[in-house]
């Protein structure tokens, strides 16, 4: 029994003065059907002759209606909060699955569209001989120098033979051997061309198709900075190869 219901009673006791033998508690079970038939056909010989109870029923009545009308609209604030407060959680949820899938479209589609950065091995591999220049030697004016012999060797391709005809014959009245003993040494890989590049003159364009060769030769032994000093100076000349030079630097610095 509630604390309000047992203060309505003691008032109501105190007011009526208990002019009837039932206590609040069997008022009470009346009101809510709960007394046994015996208990009913007592409580009601007693309510059609006693006025005090009639009153008090009455009382009882109307106090109990207005707590469970409290009650009733206690609880229904109640379920509109919870209500409320589970359309915000849903919403949110919502906001943060749509948040979510957007982020992992925008990863995906990144990881889609963004090219993965060559290694220095497969831009070398992409770029080796790609673009070999054909042998002619137009200014060969030594009848000692093998000409048939060195362009040969260069196409089969015996390098270190081709070098060694070129690189006899490199000066600078016949600029092509030194050209093209720089090359055979840097498609070697293990010759060494310095004398043959200090005699070969610092234009275009055999200087800077040297500097593209080299450029590959560096990205072969992983030698990252001197391939990208290389072809930094392609792309500021700006007639060899620049487009080229641009799009490994790019692939070289992600």
């Amino acid at each position: 029994m509630s604390e309000e219901i047992k203060r309505i009673d003691g008032q109501i006791q105190n007011n009526l003065g208990m002019n009837h033998p039932f206590v609040e508690e069997d008022i009470i079970r009346f009101i809510r059907n709960e007394l046994t038939g015996e208990e009913r056909n007592v409580f009601d010989k007693e309510l059609n002759s006693n006025q005090s109870l009639v009153d008090e029923v009455r009382r009882v009545k109307l106090s109990i209606s207005a707590i469970d009308i409290g009650g009733e609209q206690l609880l229904k604030q109640r379920f509109k909060k919870l209500e409320k407060r589970n359309a915000v959680k849903k919403w949110i949820y919502i906001l943060l699955v749509a948040i979510s899938l957007i982020a992992i479209g925008l990863i995906i589609k990144k990881g889609i569209s963004k090219e993965k950065p060559l290694e220095m091995k497969v831009i070398y591999a992409n770029n080796y001989q790609k673009y070999r220049p054909p042998v002619s030697i137009r200014n060969g004016e030594n009848p000692s120098f093998d000409k048939s012999a060195a362009i040969e060797a260069y196409n089969i391709p015996e390098y270190e033979k081709a070098f060694r005809l070129f690189n006899a014959e490199c000066s600078e009245s016949n600029q092509e051997a030194c050209f093209y003993a720089v090359l055979s040494a840097l498609y070697d890989g293990d010759i060494n061309y310095q004398r043959a590049k200090n005699n070969l003159v610092e234009n275009p364009p055999y200087s800077a198709i040297v500097l593209w060769y080299e450029a590959l030769f560096y990205l072969h032994e992983n030698n990252k900075d001197e391939a990208i000093g290389n072809l930094e100076k392609l792309s500021e000349l700006g007639i060899y190869k620049m487009d080229e030079s641009l799009e490994i630097l790019e692939k070289l610095r992600q």
